[in-house]
């Protein structure tokens, strides 16, 4: 459809979202619902803050079109002593106090799947902006994969950290695996073994 062609002239192609994004996008078998509660009316005279609601905005209506639909989008603004602040606040949703009048600023987002699954980042860092498409694309698969799917680890190194050395702290597990234990479980099947185990 023409009304979904886009083209990214940014400088950084800001709006293009990566491959894996898109085959997760794309792959969705079920309706993910995103909630972005953002403060629109505290946000004035805050212009970082500004800009990055509008990049949060712009990239998950990329994940909607890239989605076909799976992903629905929905955006509020908790205003004070309202009943959407209330329900942001139950949901998990952090208020950063601002100004002299104490009022909480809310920019956070809450994912949801069919079978009552949620994922939440409380507060949406404008310091955190590179890794605003991962932290997305990972909420979006684990709604999508709710049941962890087992991975087997094979390294010689020590990937998975240490005991620490002589005057050393100890060494910890290397970023990748950090990362990987956030969406999977891992199972180190060292280097000598005949066959892979039927549930990894």
């Amino acid at each position: 459809m023409l009304s979904r062609a886009r083209l990214d002239l940014t400088e950084n192609r800001l709006y293009t979202l990566s491959q894996g994004t898109a085959r997760i996008l794309r792959g969705l078998d079920e309706p993910i619902g995103l909630t972005l509660y953002v403060s629109d009316s505290l946000l004035a005279g805050r212009p970082g803050l500004q800009a990055y609601a509008k990049r949060v905005r712009d990239v998950l209506e990329e994940f909607e079109l890239l989605s076909n639909g799976s992903v629905q989008v929905d955006i509020v603004d908790p205003t004070p002593f309202s009943e959407a602040e209330s329900r942001a606040k139950m949901q998990g949703i952090a208020g950063n106090p601002v100004g002299l009048s104490g009022e909480s600023l809310y920019f956070g987002l809450v994912g949801v799947n069919s079978t009552d699954g949620r994922e939440i980042i409380p507060f949406l860092d404008p310091a955190e902006e590179r890794f605003l498409e991962y932290e997305l694309s990972r909420m979006i698969y684990t709604l999508a994969n709710p049941e962890r799917r087992t991975i087997g680890v094979i390294s010689s190194l020590p990937i998975d950290g240490g005991p620490p050395m002589p005057g050393m702290p100890p060494q910890r597990p290397w970023q990748i695996l950090r990362e990987l234990r956030t969406v999977f479980d891992l199972v180190p099947l060292g280097t000598d073994f005949e066959a892979v185990p039927d549930d990894v």
